[in-house]
């Protein structure tokens, strides 16, 4: 975000701006009356606020260039689990499947869902104002969201590949054999009684 204006608190000492997660990076710069600031305020890079150390006067003008994280922790996480589980949907299953022990093999198909999940996150959130700004308004979101719609198709045939080659995996540890006797000719259940208990077993 470049030269956005900020929003002050009543004592004139805080100034909020629109969007927290800042990187903490050179790349902030903060302005008081188109001046560049060197020292006497404290950015929170958590909360996208700047605190001056002495207050300022209603008819100061405070402005901010800024980078910042679209997504928190938070929502990467929740990415990352909707993609896992979803990955764990298709055989081979395993109940103890978790982000600390994936199978190297499945590391893609998971890291290709998060990927689609953030980005139809954010053409969601394109659709309101506030957003939208970010890309110069209405028309530069469309044309962003636009990119983000080929983006997202290209990550979708990636993922579906991987799924359909998913079945073909190793199901070692996953399966079974449970061994059962049949008794399809006559007196095959007494033949076998009498064997197992002549047997001593």
């Amino acid at each position: 975000s470049y030269s956005e204006p900020a929003k002050s608190s009543a004592d004139y000492k805080t100034f909020m701006f629109s969007f927290d997660k800042w990187n903490q990076s050179p790349s902030s710069r903060i302005y008081v009356n188109g001046e560049i600031q060197r020292s006497g305020f404290t950015i929170d890079y958590f909360k996208g606020t700047v605190t001056f150390d002495e207050p300022l006067t209603p008819y100061d003008s405070v402005k901010a260039d800024y980078n910042f994280r679209w997504f928190s922790d938070i929502e990467l996480d929740r990415f990352m689990s909707n993609a896992m589980h979803l990955v764990n949907l298709w055989p081979p299953v395993s109940r103890n499947i978790s982000l600390y022990n994936l199978d190297d093999r499945f590391i893609p198909l998971v890291l290709y869902g998060a990927a689609v999940d953030a980005i139809r996150s954010m053409m969601m959130s394109l659709m309101f104002q506030e957003p939208q700004m970010v890309f110069g308004g209405p028309e530069g979101a469309k044309a962003f969201s636009q990119q983000l719609e080929a983006l997202k198709k290209n990550y979708e045939e990636t993922w579906n590949k991987g799924i359909e080659q998913k079945k073909n995996g190793s199901y070692a540890g996953l399966m079974k054999t449970i061994s059962t006797p049949e008794f399809a000719l006559p007196g095959g259940r007494s033949r076998w009684f009498r064997y197992l208990f002549s047997s001593g077993a």
